[in-house]
């Protein structure tokens, strides 16, 4: 469908953002925090963060 394709491309741009990029991968170790803590509702926030991330940063800009 092309609404769906549309959707992907504008998510990704988000996602593809290197500050998107760095964060993520900056904040990776938070999920070993429920193992380590067994508290498993916190995997709930995190999950959140994870995906609230690429919504919240604004599309990368092509430079080639």
């Amino acid at each position: 469908m092309p609404g769906d394709e549309v959707f992907y491309d504008r998510i990704f741009q988000r996602h593809a953002h290197p500050l998107s990029a760095w964060s993520r991968l900056l904040t990776a170790p938070l999920l070993l925090v429920p193992l380590w803590t067994r508290r498993w509702w916190l995997y709930l926030p995190i999950g959140a963060w994870f995906a609230a991330n690429p919504v919240m940063t604004p599309p990368a800009q092509d430079t080639s």
